[in-house]
């Protein structure tokens, strides 16, 4: 009798130890295949967000309760519609159903708030989507996407100055993201961009003016001049990051 409790004792702590072990494991995948969905979303290519999709879409039935994930895929699936044209309605409302309430301002809310309205301003609601966007754009949050919606919003209904600074925004948040975005879909704004960041470089903090070099890395030869400049920066940190800008870029 002993031997037998202590026989299932034994299965019971085993097989425990091997759940442990098989939940980690996935939660580290799960956790590589989000930072892949986060760095497709930030390169916002057409390619990159129909990866982003696929990703977010294997980690919502993966991980159905995971609302950062949703609120990614909602994102990716609502961008490709507003700035490519893809039909993804029905995707993104299947992946804004998953995150639910987007009342509080956390980071999924936010995202899938700016997914939202990216979706509408595809479906033409362009007042709508704006109102949706700025009310983001407001919220307590470090987050681009809000921004990023807000300008796309502006840009729709012919308010360029006023989408040109909420994009220049999004880029003090996250300069790569705008910028390669922008770049992506609009090349021809490049050099407006490049521009708008220029006065960032003789900015006080140097923090800011790491991410202006930052934000002129991801413009490409629009960029270049700046950056070029940026090689006297008076700290050393924003030098080295020009520098290696400069190297990694083929102008």
């Amino acid at each position: 009798m002993r031997a037998a409790i202590f026989i299932l004792a034994f299965a019971a702590a085993a097989g425990g130890a091997v759940w442990l072990l098989v939940s980690r494991r996935s939660d580290a995948g799960a956790e590589r295949l989000l930072a892949d969905l986060t760095a497709d979303i930030e390169r916002g290519g057409v390619a990159d967000l129909g990866r982003a999709q696929a990703v977010g879409r294997r980690l919502a039935f993966s991980s159905p309760r995971d609302r950062d994930a949703a609120a990614r895929w909602a994102f990716a699936s609502a961008t490709l519609a507003a700035d490519y044209g893809v039909d993804t309605s029905r995707e993104t409302a299947d992946a804004l159903g998953r995150v639910g309430s987007t009342a509080s301002d956390d980071t999924a809310s936010v995202i899938a708030a700016a997914a939202r309205a990216l979706d509408l301003l595809h479906a033409g609601d362009r007042d709508a989507a704006g109102r949706l966007a700025a009310d983001g754009a407001g919220a307590a949050t470090e987050q681009p996407h809000p921004l990023y919606a807000l300008g796309r919003a502006r840009a729709r209904n012919g308010d360029l100055p006023g989408s040109a600074r909420a994009l220049e925004a999004a880029m003090i948040r996250a300069p790569a993201f705008a910028a390669a975005r922008v770049t992506a879909t609009r090349p021809a704004q490049a050099p407006a961009i490049a521009a708008a960041l220029a006065p960032v470089l003789s900015d006080e903090s140097w923090r800011r003016r790491i991410a202006a070099v930052d934000a002129l890395a991801a413009l490409g030869p629009a960029g270049a001049t700046l950056l070029e400049r940026t090689r006297a920066d008076r700290h050393a940190v924003v030098r080295a990051a020009a520098l290696e800008a400069l190297s990694k870029k083929s102008f």
